[in-house]
């Protein structure tokens, strides 16, 4: 599920203890946690800077809307996995 869900390649245990495979999903979700996180908080970043572009200097519009374009292609990138 989460090799499908989260987009994460999830290793083999060298031995198949619950303990081991434990900790491999363990860090597999935290994997996947870590890069949402990043991606809402590129994505609010973003947002913020194309609003404060938009109601101030208007030479920062450009780079602050292709800034938030790719937050936004990334936080998809996370849903559709």
């Amino acid at each position: 599920m989460l090799t499908n869900l989260g987009n994460v390649t999830i290793e083999v245990p060298s031995r198949k203890t619950f303990e081991a495979e434990g900790a491999i999903l363990k860090q597999a979700l935290s994997d996947c946690l870590r890069d949402q996180r990043a991606a809402l908080a590129q994505l609010a970043d973003a947002a913020k800077q194309v609003d404060k572009a938009a109601f101030g200097s208007t030479a920062d519009f450009g780079p602050a809307h292709q800034a938030l374009l790719k937050a936004l292609d990334r936080a998809e990138v996370l849903l559709q996995s």
